[in-house]
């Protein structure tokens, strides 16, 4: 059950995992942090009754998302490092923008997902275009 003392009706919601359920109360209280207000209730016969006040509380693990990543100021600089270093140009085919009117993106060479210690690491970027940028990826894709 999530419950807001300013909201008159609580929800109350059958979750299909445990997981899923940690998931939604965590993001409930995050959203309602500031209100100070809104609490929950998860019960179930393997549980027991458990109440969260904070989002801290609830036991999940907290991924760092991909929008962070890429919107962080140590990602950014680094970034322009790469392209700076690889001259505004695609390492796989040579296009650039003044030339080619192609967008750049910065790729991780061994995937970050998998090589996470590797995701801020110089030597793991190279500049690629769009169209290679997607190949390149929907390639290692197919392959797994």
């Amino acid at each position: 059950m999530l419950i807001s003392k300013l909201d008159p009706n609580p929800k109350t919601k059958r979750y299909k995992t445990l997981k899923g359920a940690y998931r939604s109360i965590h993001k409930f209280l995050s959203e309602r942090e500031a209100e100070r207000t809104a609490f929950a209730i998860l019960s179930g016969p393997e549980i027991g009754r458990e109440e969260f006040h904070h989002s801290g509380e609830v036991p999940i693990e907290i991924k760092q998302s991909q929008e962070n990543f890429y919107l962080s100021p140590a990602w950014l600089e680094l970034r322009r490092q790469v392209l700076e270093r690889d001259g505004f140009c695609c390492q796989l085919c040579g296009a650039s923008p003044k030339e080619d009117k192609v967008k750049l993106e910065v790729d991780h060479i061994k995937e970050r997902a998998l090589y996470p210690e590797l995701a801020l690491t110089l030597s793991n970027l190279q500049t690629l275009c769009k169209p290679c940028h997607s190949a390149k990826t929907n390639h290692f894709n197919r392959k797994s």
